[in-house]
């Protein structure tokens, strides 16, 4: 009841003049930066504490800007608003950790400066982590890592960061043709297919045949799924 008070003050703020709307913005900071944290700690792993905390920050920058132009209306919930705008946030947020780090990837600059487009090998670990992200919001992986996460301490996610981890070493032990699905899966940030990733492997001169494809794939997501299970069934044993 108390939240739902302080809801509708920080709303009745945000309508006021300047000061009004100043006050409500540090009301809505004090009341819902933690939980906004926490909320991206939990669905975003892989994001750094100066990316989460940029992710966090600007929820407030616009909602700030809502109000100056008259454009925040108060029908509906504004921690849903909040929440709503933070998820935006820290997806936008992964996607350019992710084109930064692919067009790193990419683009290799030779001594001389010159750009070679050379077309470097992910790292183990940044397969691991691309793959666990993309697979931690899989429908059927979702839930248990959610509950996996619910342990996230503010100075680290500690059992996130273990399962990816094992994740990474297993990732170092596949052979060439699985690794390389992994990889693919990695370097692309939205859904792709069996059929897409067989092409682009058989662009690197390796043969990949489509059942092998799929074979390799289940057995990345069965993997991943299995250490969540492993790590959930030891925390309660």
């Amino acid at each position: 009841m108390r939240t739902e008070v302080q809801e509708e003050q920080i709303k009745t703020g945000l309508r006021g003049d300047e000061k009004k709307q100043f006050e409500a913005i540090c009301k809505a900071i004090e009341t819902y930066a933690d939980p906004l944290a926490a909320f991206v700690r939990e669905n975003y792993p892989l994001l750094d504490s100066h990316e989460l905390t940029i992710a966090v920050d600007d929820v407030f920058l616009k909602l700030a800007k809502k109000a100056k132009e008259g454009r925040f209306k108060t029908d509906g919930s504004l921690k849903s608003l909040l929440f709503r705008i933070v998820r935006c946030n820290a997806t936008d947020q992964l996607r350019e950790k992710y084109r930064w780090r692919r067009h790193k990837s990419l683009h290799q600059v030779s001594g001389d400066g010159q750009d070679n487009q050379m077309v470097n090998e992910l790292s183990d670990d940044e397969i691991a982590s691309y793959v666990a992200q993309k697979l931690s919001n899989a429908p059927d992986i979702a839930a248990a890592w959610r509950v996996v996460t619910q342990e996230w301490t503010p100075a680290r996610q500690v059992a996130a960061i273990e399962i990816v981890r094992q994740f990474k070493i297993w990732i170092g032990t596949l052979p060439a043709v699985q690794r390389k699905v992994a990889e693919v899966m990695a370097k692309h940030y939205g859904d792709v297919t069996d059929e897409e990733i067989s092409d682009e492997i058989a662009k690197a001169d390796i043969s990949a045949p489509l059942g092998s494809v799929k074979s390799a794939r289940r057995e990345i997501r069965e993997k991943f799924k299995l250490l969540i299970e492993t790590k959930e069934r030891n925390k309660t044993t």
